[in-house]
């Protein structure tokens, strides 16, 4: 029996704020001296990520589904003792309370709370109604007599009035109220899609706990709630043992004997660490295994490492985005779940570590893949390319597949023999092909259960054409199909997944290793064999297919060439060269920039002669191309997201009508039947902005700006930075230039730094406010691009809703080209009218390839117009108002939940994945509102949407259309966002 003070915290339901809650108690707790055991109910490994933020000590999962229900109380008391014996245990929840796998409810947190007896404490979202919630709350506490409700936090409460009619409720109940938190629409709020912090932003993150720890405490009894904890009764279990659970498998383990493993557990703990932080070196002659980390592969559990390390291994994380090569005495590597798609360029860029991998695959060094690990083994993914381990491909798809999977070995594997069933969680928007034509069921979408509706019995997650294989076209391959990783029953037939080639194991399934110990000894086993291997070069270890071995690797099988067996040899070509895509660059390329609609060597001279290859035949064949990169329409604009009878909110125009005064002023200039000249609006421009005419060019509509710049300054290095509006890319594309695109990161609210621009961008365009993020970069940043050689172009189309402050108009522009639109303030749209401002010289250049009467006569006169006290007093109004309405809009959006991106602009930028992964556009049309889609706008996807800042009257329509989709997903068509995150 132990003593350990816990409390699970849990909800009715989803999205009650339950991570924040809980990350804020960790934190709260923490800082008043407690030592706090992090947990999370489900396979979910992003809150773990937050809770390891909060409370200093891994954050660990209690998963009944893929542990078992005798490994959660072990487990438990193990996540307590480890790294040193904690005060308290928090728990954190998943979804509702007693929702689980759908069907029996396996897994929920209730059956947590029961395995544990712990006590639950309710956190209670109280928007939307107030003694409704105390109602709730009573039924969840007579729900199930094993599971014993002794507390209530009422989150985000309206007012006192709206907490104490609860608290009513609640008495009558006989359930105390342990805290009031308010609404703060300053609150942080862990974000579910971004994964654990990366380390460079983990100081500001870490400020960001801090404040809520101050939060939470200010509001919720700390001490009332450890008193809740400290009743908990005695675990009745013992902690779980890393080496204990090896030994248990009966699995034999060279120079790891079962009777040794406790011992060697008991005289070195495990240390457990968080993704992207270095581990400590261990002792001389341990082998290393490693460990993908760093922001792309965040995903994986504390105790895949600490069973590695109980098994006498050194286990070192290892960044695919940066590390050269993997360690020297490196005999194994795990490659676990996170964020490729995201990092998919600087993966890319980081060709040399690719090599290393190929050539100890080639060698019959053990790999194990999951999902991230997966596409990270493959040619390419969405056009980029990756290890090219494996003849596949990888694309994002729209689509979602998750669940839990009971999943059988088809045949002896790396970590399996022929078989043998594991439980699995499978959570993915991608998939994975052998040729370049996707082999799928394009109208089908995978179920809860995991199956493909519509699909064959050989229908997969992988989804190869089982007739190809690398090297070869679907119509003359005749070799067998590609081993299956795993299969799994699906509503149609079998559902196969991944691949398993010999020493490399590869699959879409995330697997617990403390619910698979004998997964975790077959590949402790192999890493042995290996370290113990007689060396030789371009030997491999391949699997022993044989009924009496235990499925590991021996190391008396050995193939050449590509070092597997021959049904996958394809897979794995011997050497340094990869054979699958031999015009990848050696050297690595800057990781931010993207070459659109190319892959990472695009840049390449495709005239240099291929490397030779020492492949088999099979391998030296001509693989086909790689998938095309999902490429974004850059000609789309927000006008085409609008239909009639629509509320807009997807086109910037601030004005519904142009106003009188200005169209008084373009129709009574003179005689149309003229050809226009634009001198009189280059001098008010001018003037307006107090610089000589010279440094000033009316345009048709800002876009003609653009084109100007691409036709006549011919750089060789252009550099958009995105997301942002496209038709400066656009143009640049269109006059015949490749443009680099450096992708600011959403996670830091799309801010700019100088730096992160290449050197040699000799063209460099960026917008301020940014369309469509409304990020307002400070002038001193774009400043600092400016260097000689260099030209700075700056998009302000919409710098005259702000105070102008952060202009880079100004009498000294050497180097710089702003671009000003009168579209969107003034209404004229359909009259096109902007101006460019900057270096005289090149403003020479610019008209000297203008062509002639660009400007219209209506055009010009609307220049001077604006340019007089009518115009300004337009543009002061609304850059007053302005503020103030995109603050009301910014409530709304908080208040339910969904805070956009902090913005300087007359727009907001909303991500709505945790809504649904699919874009939610067509259920707000069918609410009747039109918003601009995001997915046309490089570094964004289909969840995002861009909003026009209008009135308070259409903001509650807008919020009220918004919450009905986010209340309920499926009465829209639309699959909801799961609570569980992983990748």
């Amino acid at each position: 029996m132990m003593r350990i003070p816990r409390v699970l915290l849990a909800a009715p339901a989803s999205g009650g704020g339950k991570t924040t809650v809980t990350t804020g108690l960790l934190a709260a707790l923490r800082a008043a001296g407690h030592t706090v055991a992090p947990f999370k109910v489900g396979p979910d490994y992003i809150d773990p990520g937050y809770h390891t933020l909060a409370a200093g000590r891994p954050g660990r999962n209690l998963d009944a589904v893929m542990c078992g229900e005798h490994r959660i109380a072990p487990l438990l008391a193990h996540g307590f003792c480890t790294p040193e014996p904690a005060d308290v245990a928090l728990i954190e929840g998943v979804m509702g309370l007693f929702d689980g796998r759908l069907g029996d409810g396996v897994g929920s947190s209730a059956h947590i709370a029961a395995l544990t007896t712990s006590p639950v404490v309710l956190v209670i979202d109280t928007a939307h109604a107030s003694l409704t919630h105390a109602a709730v709350a009573a039924g969840l506490a007579h729900f199930d007599p094993q599971v014993r409700i002794a507390g209530v936090i009422l989150n985000r409460v309206a007012s006192p009035r709206h907490a104490a009619e609860i608290r009513r409720g609640l008495d009558l109940a006989g359930l105390p109220v342990l805290g009031e938190i308010p609404r703060n629409p300053d609150i942080f709020v862990p974000s579910r899609h971004l994964g654990l912090v990366p380390a460079a932003e983990r100081e500001e993150s870490a400020r960001q706990v801090e404040q809520l720890a101050q939060f939470i405490g200010d509001h919720v009894d700390l001490t009332a709630l450890l008193h809740i904890a400290e009743a908990a009764p005695q675990l009745d279990a013992q902690p779980w043992d890393p080496a204990v659970a090896l030994a248990g498998t009966g699995i034999e383990i060279p120079g790891v004997s079962p009777d040794q493993t406790p011992a060697l557990s008991a005289s070195r703990q495990p240390a457990s660490h968080q993704p992207g932080q270095a581990r400590p070196t261990g002792g001389a002659g341990r082998p290393v295994v490693a460990m993908a980390g760093g922001r792309a592969f965040t995903f994986r559990y504390p105790e895949t490492a600490e069973l590695l390390e109980a098994s006498g291994f050194e286990v070192v994380d290892v960044d695919p985005l940066t590390a050269p090569a993997l360690p020297q005495d490196c005999c194994g590597l795990y490659l676990g779940g996170g964020f490729p798609e995201v990092h998919a360029t600087e993966l890319s860029a980081n060709a040399s570590l690719h090599d290393d991998i190929r050539r100890r695959a080639a060698e019959g060094m053990p790999i194990i893949a999951e999902c991230a690990g997966l596409l990270y083994l493959c040619r390419h993914l969405d056009g980029h390319d990756m290890a090219s381990v494996l003849p596949l491909d990888g694309a994002m798809n729209q689509r979602l597949t998750m669940g839990y999977r009971t999943a059988t070995a088809p045949t002896d594997t790396l970590v399996a023999r022929a078989g043998d069933q594991v439980v699995g969680h499978e959570f993915h928007r991608t998939q994975v092909v052998v040729d370049a034509e996707p082999h799928r069921d394009t109208d089908s979408t995978r179920t809860s259960d995991g199956a493909p509706q519509g699909s064959s019995p050989h229908s997969s997650g992988l989804r190869p054409d089982p007739r190809s294989v690398a090297g070869q076209s679907s119509s003359t391959a005749e070799h067998a199909p590609l081993p299956a990783a795993w299969t799994f029953p699906g509503r149609d037939g079998v559902v196969s997944d991944g691949v398993a080639c010999g020493s490399v194991h590869a699959s879409y399934l995330h697997l617990h290793w403390a619910g698979t110990p004998q997964v975790a000894a077959r590949f402790v086993k192999a890493v042995w064999q290996y370290a113990q291997r007689p060396q030789g070069a371009g030997e491999s270890i391949a699997v022993d297919h044989s009924p009496a071995d235990t499925g590991a690797a021996r190391p008396d099988a050995t193939t050449r060439a590509g070092g597997h067996a021959d049904h996958c040899r394809q897979a794995l070509p011997a050497g340094d060269v990869d054979a699958a895509s031999t015009d990848r660059p050696t050297g690595a390329a800057a990781p931010e920039l993207v070459q659109p609609g190319k892959t990472a060597s695009a840049s390449r001279d495709e005239s240099a002669p291929a490397a030779p290859t020492a492949a088999s035949p099979a391998v030296q064949e001509s693989a086909p191309p790689p998938p095309p990169a999902v490429e974004p329409d850059l000609r789309h604009h927000g006008d085409r997201d609008v239909r009639q009878g629509l509320i807009d909110l997807a086109v910037n125009v601030r004005v519904q009508q142009t106003p009188a005064w200005l169209i008084n002023a373009i129709v009574s200039t003179g005689n149309w039947a003229h050809y226009p000249d634009p001198s009189a609006a280059r001098n008010a421009l001018a003037a307006m902005h107090q610089v000589p005419r010279q440094m000033v060019l009316p345009t048709s509509g800002g876009a003609e700006g653009f084109t100007l710049i691409a036709h006549d300054l011919r750089p060789e290095h252009p550099l958009v930075v995105h997301p942002q509006f496209t038709e400066p890319e656009s143009a640049l594309i269109q006059a015949g230039f490749q443009v680099a695109r450096l992708i600011l990161d959403r996670t830091n609210g799309f801010q700019l730094a100088a730096e992160d621009v290449p050197d040699d961008a000799d063209l460099v365009v960026v917008g301020n406010p940014t369309n469509p993020t409304g990020r307002l970069h400070p002038r001193e940043v774009i400043a600092r691009l400016r260097r000689p050689g260099r030209i700075v172009v700056v998009d302000e189309a919409f710098m005259d809703a702000t105070d102008e402050a952060e202009s880079m108009i100004g009498p000294h522009m050497d180097g710089v080209l702003v671009l000003r639109s009168l579209t969107k303030t003034y209404g004229l749209a359909g009259v096109r009218a902007g101006y460019v401002v900057g270096d005289p010289a090149l403003i020479e250049r610019l008209a000297a390839q203008q062509p002639p009467w660009s400007v219209s006569t209506p055009a010009a006169a609307a220049m001077v117009a604006v340019t007089g006290d009518l115009g300004r007093a337009h543009r002061l109004d609304l850059a007053r108002t302005v503020p103030g309405q995109r603050d009301d809009l910014v409530r709304r959006l908080t208040d339910i939940g969904l805070p956009p991106i902090d913005s300087g602009a007359p727009f907001v930028l909303l991500d709505t994945s945790s809504i649904s992964p699919q874009s939610i556009r067509p259920a707000l049309e069918s609410q009747g509102i039109a918003v601009r889609r995001g997915e046309t706008f490089p570094g964004l996807g289909p969840t995002w949407i861009r909003l026009a800042v209008r009135d308070c009257r259409i903001h509650t329509r807008f919020a009220e259309a918004l919450g009905s989709i986010q209340a309920s997903p499926s009465d829209f068509d639309l699959p909801a966002a799961p609570d569980q995150h992983t990748s």
